[in-house]
């Protein structure tokens, strides 16, 4: 593992098993290497005999940014299969007690951080044109549009949905004081917005992921929703700039 970080960045790289969508590959920032790096920790790590990888099985490779050295492993496998130098050798690691982390494979360890590396690079820099639309469009185009990639990330992510829908609001908002507002935000045309999240988790770990601390089990106040659908709640700020409207993040209260 220290031999596949040593060089600096590096990627990960998720080839989904076959007939499955999504995948691709992300290069991932230093400050993920202690999340990395923690890792091996939670596993034991017996040599294995050289063979072909498992198949039919979406598989996960973290490779160093000169390529020097490569590890791979698969959804389910306790397989490790890792290249250093060209020289490969096999693992198996099995988590460490029978609860430990990451669902016990290498794969879902590092599948956490690719289904966070991903829903990032879906929604980095969202700016929404500034037509002279009214405040509650620009927040609803907003939302939807940080909202909307929960249908397109990978199959099995812990952020994928099956249905996403989002209902906006800026009346409840007009009279928050100026000394509410970020930093950031001065000197721009602004506003505070919130919107409910209605959506249907793809899986059970994004069942479980999502659950956020106000996400309750939709009530159908906002319309129709396909059965097992939940809701939540965020609110931000949006500000204009040269660009167009943005915002910097939202949070369940101001």
């Amino acid at each position: 593992m220290d031999g596949i970080l040593a060089p600096g960045a590096f990627s990960l790289t998720l080839s989904p098993a076959p007939g499955g969508s999504g995948g691709g590959s992300y290069i991932l920032p230093l400050d993920m290497a202690a999340a990395i790096s923690r890792m091996p920790e939670n596993f034991l790590w017996y040599p294995a005999e050289a063979g072909s990888p498992p198949a039919g099985l979406a598989s996960l490779t973290l490779t160093a940014e000169d390529g020097s050295a490569a590890l791979q492993c698969w959804e389910g496998s306790s397989l490790v299969r890792c290249t250093r130098s060209g020289v490969t050798q096999w693992f198996y690691a099995p988590p460490v007690t029978a609860d430990a982390v990451f669902n016990g494979t290498v794969f879902a360890a590092l599948r956490q951080i690719y289904d966070e590396v991903e829903w990032e690079a879906l929604r980095e820099g969202i700016i929404i044109p500034d037509r002279g639309q009214s405040h509650l469009e620009i927040a609803q185009a907003w939302a939807d549009a940080d909202t909307q990639p929960a249908l397109e990330v990978t199959d099995g992510s812990i952020f994928a949905c099956t249905y996403v829908r989002t209902v906006a609001d800026v009346d409840s908002w007009a009279d928050m004081p100026e000394t509410s507002y970020p930093e950031q935000s001065e000197g721009h045309e602004r506003f505070w917005f919130s919107y409910r999240r209605i959506f249907v988790p793809e899986n059970e770990a994004a069942r479980s992921w999502q659950m956020a601390g106000n996400t309750v089990e939709y009530d159908g106040r906002y319309g129709e929703a396909p059965e097992g659908a939940y809701e939540n709640f965020q609110v931000g700020v949006l500000y204009l700039t040269d660009e167009g409207w943005r915002c910097d993040g939202t949070g369940t209260g101001p």
